[in-house]
């Protein structure tokens, strides 16, 4: 039998009823095909994205009648395409801090290098572990779902970070054996490249002296990371600016991850701890 267009509104989303609205009135004032994307009230209480296509009918006064149609749910395709978009943007993000990256790494390797020869080696080296450490999203990116590692936690933090170490007691990494799935390791790489990138650009990895602890324990349930920067040049102040990076680092845990976060500037460093379902990371 149909029902009232008011009673069919009052299921759709605040944020997206007044665009389904004029929507509705355009198609139905020029006589034209509707489509729209918007969010559904589902029976579960939970939103879920949906595709809508119909047109009116009209009477023999020429009146609206009727508005057949359907309505095709497409949640899972709206969050591949909100991935894909965080990791364009991620991609983007990089580009323009790989100059100031490259920098630090040349800066870095110089006070290392007793000849031109040494620091040409030493330098191409960290490149190459940099280029490898970016290679960690290109599947997810490219949708090569086949070509995604698994990896160890251990063996992810190095690949992320050796580019940036300058001396062998710089980084401390301690924890139990974890295998990463190609999912959880996509999202931690993007995690990780993000705190070490500020990490060289800012933190304990910027000059001689600083130091990087990360640890992490294992319950049947939840890993738990501790990640500890100290440096005498760190202020212990928290950045009065939230970039992008931070929100790539919160949509990675909280949405890929299904984890929490936190940051704490009040010791001598920075320290981040991070929680996330075990069975989130094996996948």
């Amino acid at each position: 039998q149909g029902m009232p267009v008011d009673d069919f509104l009052a299921a759709v989303h605040p944020d997206d009823i007044r665009r389904v609205r004029d929507s509705l009135d355009r198609a139905i004032a020029d006589k034209d095909k509707y489509s729209e994307e918007y969010r559904l009230l589902g029976h579960d209480g939970a939103w879920h994205w949906v595709i809508a296509r119909g047109e009116c009918l009209y009477d023999h006064e020429g009146r609206p009648a009727r508005f057949p149609g359907a309505i095709v749910e497409i949640s899972e395709l709206k969050e591949s395409e909100e991935a894909r978009s965080i990791l364009l943007r991620e991609l983007n993000h990089r580009v323009k801090n790989i100059f100031a990256v490259v920098s630090g790494l040349i800066s870095m390797t110089a006070r290392s290098a007793a000849t031109p020869r040494e620091m040409a080696d030493a330098l191409r080296g960290r490149l190459t572990a940099l280029s490898a450490a970016h290679d960690l999203i290109r599947s997810a990116v490219l949708g090569e779902a086949e070509m995604a590692e698994t990896i160890p936690l251990a063996d992810l933090l190095k690949r992320i970070l050796s580019p940036h170490v300058d001396r062998g007691d710089q980084l401390v990494l301690s924890g139990p054996d974890i295998m990463l799935g190609p999912n959880a390791t996509t999202s931690l790489a993007l995690v990780f490249h993000e705190l070490a990138t500020n990490a060289a650009k800012y933190g304990a990895l910027a000059g001689e002296g600083g130091e990087l602890r990360v640890s992490w324990e294992c319950t049947p349930t939840e890993v738990t990371l501790d990640w500890c920067e100290r440096s005498a040049s760190l202020t212990g102040d928290a950045p009065t600016h939230r970039g992008f990076g931070s929100q790539l680092i919160e949509m990675s845990v909280q949405r890929q991850l299904k984890g929490v976060m936190s940051y704490d500037w009040s010791g001598e460093g920075l320290r981040v701890s991070l929680a996330a379902p075990i069975d989130q990371l094996v996948r």
